[in-house]
């Protein structure tokens, strides 16, 4: 394919998508895969770990990609990704001590 390989995440999942079950999560995944037909999404802090497994969980059988803000705190960082998580950008927990 000739032109740009540019990958989006589409509008990212934040605290204010208040999401309440696992169907809600799975109705947003959804229009994200079939409507913007993205292979990737962006979550930025969702809310419970519950809600980051709920959106690892729902990626995952969509065949999605979930990339997340470093929190610059190693606790959170290493539950992100112990929630299936498979990217992180920005700051990560101990960045500076490299």
């Amino acid at each position: 394919m000739i032109g740009s390989r540019i990958r989006s995440t589409g509008p990212a999942l934040f605290s204010f998508n208040e999401f309440r079950s696992r169907a809600e999560v799975d109705q947003v995944l959804e229009r994200y895969a079939q409507h913007y037909r993205l292979s990737n999404v962006k979550l930025y802090r969702t809310g419970s770990r519950r809600i980051r497994e709920w959106i690892a969980q729902s990626a995952f059988e969509k065949g999605l990609r979930v990339t997340t803000e470093g929190a610059g705190a190693t606790n959170l960082d290493l539950s992100q990704i112990q929630d299936g998580l498979g990217g992180a950008e920005h700051a990560l927990a101990g960045r500076a001590a490299l």
